[in-house]
């Protein structure tokens, strides 16, 4: 009787064993589409989704003053089993190794943390200077740069670069008004003179919308609203409306966290 109830038990343990090995998936090589990634400094994130191996990934970053990153690993819809986050800390080059600790296939990629910036999608405009369909990028530097990118352009070069200043101006009544100034070349379908192209500001909710050009661009309203004869909320469907208060026109967009292509800044 001990014998036969012993060798019923071996062979549930066989076939338990043999269900538990159907349903091991193999593991595939762990391998990455790039090797070159950026991210903007103090605001947003940059993504890396880990579509194969076995999801177990460690991190490691060679200098951890430019650069912090972090690793979920979670099923998501995309088929990606994983995402690794990055944030960017300070400006500069730095690389981030990236292993498999099961099939242990190592990828080490190079990440480069540039300016802060933000974008802003022209929705509606009949402004000859910023078609709809154009894309701006406000750069956080000391140039203050502003790359447009066209509707039509479909290469990772902007269609043209110029500058941008915010300030704020006195009208007739007395009351302050929010201005943006901004100069492309001379001899571009986008800067037809050297002479600036100024609008007034309009805003879908003011207050959300200045925090966020503050936050991403360093605007210091409070200074320019002591001062204004001078020159931490995320975007979300808000909008700035631009309007020349000499020729009327007027151009109407939205504020967005997308990402500038690849090689743009420094």
């Amino acid at each position: 009787m001990k014998y036969i109830i012993g060798v019923l038990l071996l062979t549930s343990c066989c076939l338990a064993g043999c269900e538990e090995q159907k349903d091991v998936m193999p593991t595939t090589p762990f391998c990455l589409d790039k090797t070159y990634y950026e991210a903007r400094w103090g605001r947003g994130e940059t993504t890396i989704p880990i579509m194969n191996g076995s999801g177990d990934i460690q991190l490691d970053i060679t200098n951890e003053n430019i650069l912090q990153a972090s690793y979920q690993k979670e099923l998501q819809a995309d088929g990606a089993i994983g995402t690794v986050t990055l944030h960017g800390k300070q400006k500069g080059s730095t690389t981030l190794t990236l292993t498999d600790n099961v099939t242990h296939d190592q990828e080490t990629v190079e990440v480069k943390v540039t300016d802060c910036y933000l974008a802003y999608t022209v929705d509606k405009s009949n402004c000859p200077a910023l078609a709809a369909g154009a894309v701006l990028f406000f750069v956080s530097n000391e140039a203050q740069a502003l790359h447009l990118f066209a509707s039509d352009n479909q290469s990772d070069t902007p269609t043209t670069t110029g500058t941008y200043e915010f300030f704020v101006r006195q009208d007739n009544g007395g009351s302050l008004r929010p201005y943006l100034r901004i100069g492309f070349p001379s001899g571009t379908a986008e800067g037809t003179s050297d002479i600036p192209h100024e609008f007034v500001l309009s805003f879908n909710n003011p207050q959300a919308v200045l925090s966020i050009i503050q936050g991403y661009l360093g605007v210091d309203w409070d200074a320019l609203i002591r001062t204004p004869t001078a020159k931490n909320t995320a975007p979300q469907r808000f909008t700035m409306t631009l309007t020349n208060p000499d020729s009327g026109h007027e151009t109407t967009g939205t504020f967005s966290t997308a990402s500038i292509p690849e090689h743009v800044l420094e």
